[in-house]
């Protein structure tokens, strides 16, 4: 590949099959549990990046494209729970920021004094000081999002925090806890590693969320959403592609 590729990440492989779909002159590699495919969209180089589900798997598929791809950006895309009152089942989120909801501290508490999650510092661990951090999109990639609101037809469309690690939360009241407190929109199991590791090593990236459920509002998990967000994502990634320019000075 000539030019540095788009790299395109999701979780699920149905997630993702419609753009497998697209791909001119493909061909598969897998390393380890990740499954790759190269090929070309509008005639520019894709690479789509299947890792699995979560935190752990996604790092290292996204060490590995970023060594040996060196991407011109990261997106992902996939289905994630509401943490929002106002975002239902079907809405898009395009994730502005993330937010690491595994990493936080606990204080003491002694035998029988149970736990309480409302006391708990979020926090990112550091050598040093440690502190509360968002990780954020690149700002070229959400100025092209925000430009495409209206290509969404299947509901409303949000700019939010993600919510993002390794756990699937049932218990409502700590649901709206974090999204009193913390301004989470929406949770998924992938979205740290992605804009972690991208902002660490310069690589723009952005998420696109489709909300398969809301348990505030008792709407049911439905997987099959994450098709709704096809359209709007193969018009995007045409967008980038002709805006690649403003990206690699991003």
């Amino acid at each position: 590949m000539s030019d540095r590729p788009i790299v395109i990440h999701s979780a699920m492989s149905i997630e993702i099959k419609f753009l497998i779909e697209k791909l001119d002159n493909l061909t598969e590699m897998q390393l380890g549990n990740y499954i790759f495919y190269e090929g070309y969209i509008y005639k520019y180089p894709i690479v789509i990046c299947v890792s699995g589900v979560g935190t752990v798997n996604t790092a290292g598929s996204i060490m590995h494209v970023i060594e040996k791809y060196n991407p011109l950006c990261v997106i992902n895309i996939g289905i994630v729970g509401s943490c929002d009152r106002n975002i239902h089942q079907n809405d898009l989120i395009i994730g502005n920021r993330c937010l690491n909801i595994n990493s936080y501290k606990t204080f003491y508490r002694s035998k029988g004094e149970g736990s309480d999650y409302k006391n708990w510092e979020y926090i990112t661990f550091k050598e040093g000081v440690d502190e509360l951090l968002y990780w954020d999109a690149d700002k070229v990639l959400l100025r092209i999002a925000n430009d495409m609101v209206e290509r969404y037809s299947y509901g409303s469309c949000f700019k939010g925090v993600i919510g993002s690690g390794d756990c699937w939360n049932d218990e409502v009241d700590r649901v709206i806890f974090l999204n009193e407190k913390y301004k989470v929109s929406c949770m998924d199991m992938e979205c740290i590693s992605i804009y972690m590791l991208c902002n660490v090593f310069k690589v723009p990236c952005i998420s696109f969320k489709v909300v398969s459920d809301n348990i505030i509002l008792r709407e049911s998990y439905d997987r099959e959403v994450s098709k709704n967000i096809w359209n709007y994502i193969d018009s995007y990634v045409d967008k980038v592609i002709k805006s690649k320019d403003l990206l690699k000075n991003s």
